[in-house]
């Protein structure tokens, strides 16, 4: 079962975004602030989810296309709920709802990539 440099390329992206979501977590505990556990539940939400998106997409198991859309929707969610968690200003409102729009259109660029690769899969043996 041959991969394309995108495939692993994407599987590799995934899992780095994982292992980051990781290290956040080490931060987020460490750190007093009120809001970082909660925080850092978040990110390990992100991590398991992009872990989960990476596995399926190497595996090209049927689900990794949902496990895409779970990654880009606890991602943009963590994004909006910094501000909730005292992280940024109020003012900075936009900013975050811009970027969790640009983190669903990636999810979504991804969801398609990811099936496209799942359905071209060949039969298993």
């Amino acid at each position: 079962m041959r991969r394309t440099v995108g495939h692993v390329v994407t599987t590799g992206l995934l899992a780095i975004n994982g292992v980051n979501g990781l290290a956040q977590i080490g931060n987020e505990i460490r750190d007093p602030e009120s809001g970082s556990l909660a925080l850092a539940l978040l990110h390990l939400a992100v991590a398991l989810c992009s872990f989960a998106a990476a596995f399926g997409l190497w595996r090209r198991a049927s689900w990794a296309p949902l496990a895409v859309v779970a990654w880009g929707m606890t991602c943009a969610a963590m994004i909006v709920l910094l501000e909730p968690l005292h992280f940024v200003d109020g003012s900075d409102r936009a900013s975050l709802w811009q970027g969790a729009a640009a983190v669903l259109a990636v999810a979504a660029i991804l969801y398609w990539y990811v099936k496209r690769c799942v359905r071209s899969a060949p039969p298993a043996a």
